[in-house]
């Protein structure tokens, strides 16, 4: 990723700290590639931890 990207990364990751109540997860919300199958991992993982009831 280019120095340009990183500092655009940067913004958006300390905007998105105002949603309290929002993930974001994926390839949007970490801002670089995944393939389709890494994606749903993590947002499955993401739901294991910060969501389902335990």
């Amino acid at each position: 990723m280019t120095d340009s990207g990183l500092e655009l990364y940067a913004r958006y990751k300390e905007r998105a700290k105002q949603f309290s109540n929002v993930l974001f997860v994926g390839r949007l919300a970490e801002y670089r590639y995944y393939d389709m199958d890494a994606v749903i991992a993590k947002a499955l993982t993401v739901f294991k931890n910060k969501i389902s009831v335990q």
